[in-house]
């Protein structure tokens, strides 16, 4: 496959088939909007990786049925419905796993089938103007992906395997192009968030000195790699970065263990901050009832982190938000308790948060819906609410709609989880969607 102007230009898809009529209710510094499936092909469904700073855009992958683990990268937003990101005929899949602040620019990958029959994959800037920019060189190696991107897009960074056959980085910048990243140790990195600068990158560093599980990692243009501080008890380690602030200085994730359960193995784990360039660990609890936690996204001042709280005997997922004066609170409790109900929505996941910390993106599902379509929401606080969010009393964050067992099955393909994965299981894939879609494989296993 050429990733080439000329080839591509000519196949950009844009497809609204099912129109999304978005629905908004606010009250009491809250607004709800329901954006609906997002459309696309009738044949699977969306899964939102990343939404952009104004929160006008969602990128991500659209799974089709017949063929699992296969997908369609795409772009949403009101103005333009569903777009599949362009890619040329005999494309195999495509990812679509980071956005630029205004939507324009989409970082990923996309691969094809050679000629002995393996499979290739590129990693891929699309511009905004219907191509697909290969930003790796063929010369350098292969099994690349664009895994985040910094504000503008026009710098991002990932992971390729050398043409010597060993597992590297990559940072790509607009005006110097393509450089391979120095080593920074015996492991290897996924990363999840960049800074609006694009000079700091978290992730995760896996089995590092050839010891099973994964660390919180941290990249910054300055000083380079550096593996997180951990207080997990137990072995192997299951600790994951998953945002930034813009200076650098905060990062929110995960730290936790893999279990082994009568049921199989589950990963317990509890959402904390890092702050003072990662040399402190603050951890954040979970909503009342749940035991196992993980923040996703943060403000660009640190004030606000958004993130997912669980059961681990009922498997629901929840949403919250976290503040210092508040302490984590369910996004849908608040919702509720000012007068805006969420129906049979689960909220279950989130997308992204904006700069400010006032909009949270997120996808969900409706319970009484017997397919588990995905549905997407975002949700807006007013500034002066958010200042005075106040901390949970006793039973106002408890859960109050579960759901059974066999429908949480049929939507984990939905949920972003937040744990690394078993190399003998899955295998090299491409980025953030590759980690989704593998760690529902092996949860379906157990």
């Amino acid at each position: 496959m050429q990733l080439r102007s000329s080839v591509v230009a000519a196949v950009l898809a844009a497809s609204a088939m099912s129109a999304v009529h978005a629905q908004t209710v606010s009250a009491g510094g809250y607004s709800l909007t329901l954006l609906g499936d997002l459309g696309g092909p009738r044949d699977g469904r969306n899964g939102g990786y990343a939404v952009s700073a104004d929160g006008r855009t969602i990128v991500g992958t659209h799974s089709i049925d017949t063929r699992p683990g296969q997908g369609i990268a795409f772009s949403w937003s009101a103005a333009t419905g569903w777009q599949r990101l362009a890619a040329p005929a005999n494309a195999y899949d495509s990812f679509a796993q980071t956005v630029s602040a205004d939507g324009r620019v989409v970082g990923g990958s996309i691969s094809a089938l050679q000629a002995d029959g393996n499979l290739d994959r590129w990693a891929v800037r699309w511009p905004g103007d219907g191509r697909a920019q290969e930003i790796v060189p063929r010369s350098a190696g292969w099994g690349s992906t664009v895994e985040v991107a910094n504000r503008d897009g026009s710098r991002m960074t990932g992971s390729f395997v050398t043409t010597d056959g060993r597992n590297a980085r990559f940072f790509w910048d607009q005006r110097t192009g393509f450089r391979e990243l120095p080593p920074g140790g015996n492991y290897a990195v996924q990363l999840f968030a960049m800074n609006q600068a694009g000079n700091a990158a978290v992730g995760y560093a896996g089995n590092v000195d050839g010891v099973y599980g994964s660390r919180a990692f941290l990249w910054t243009e300055k000083s380079g790699d550096r593996l997180l501080p951990t207080s997990s008890a137990g072995e192997p380690r299951m600790d994951m970065a998953w945002g930034v602030t813009e200076d650098g200085q905060t990062i929110v994730g995960s730290i936790g263990t893999l279990l082994s359960t009568p049921d199989g193995q589950r990963v317990d784990s509890e959402a904390v901050r890092w702050t003072n360039g990662g040399s402190s660990i603050e951890r954040l609890g979970f909503l009342e009832g749940d035991d196992t936690s993980s923040a996703s996204s943060i403000s660009a001042d640190g004030r606000v982190v958004t993130g997912e709280s669980s059961n681990s005997r009922s498997g629901e997922s929840r949403v919250y938000i976290w503040t210092q004066q508040s302490g984590m609170r369910s996004l849908a409790a608040l919702l509720e308790a000012a007068g805006i109900s969420v129906g049979t929505l689960n909220l279950m996941r989130v997308i992204g948060v904006s700069p400010d910390g006032q909009t949270i993106t997120g996808q969900g599902y409706r319970v009484d819906d017997p397919n588990g379509t995905p549905q997407f929401w975002q949700v807006h606080i007013d500034a002066a609410t958010l200042r005075s969010l106040p901390p949970a009393s006793p039973g106002s964050d408890t859960l109050r709609v579960r759901t059974s067992q066999p429908k949480l099955a049929s939507l984990r393909l939905s949920s972003k989880q937040r744990a690394p994965l078993r190399g003998n299981a899955c295998g090299m894939g491409p980025g953030r969607a590759w980690l989704v879609q593998c760690r529902m494989r092996l949860q379906a296993a157990h």
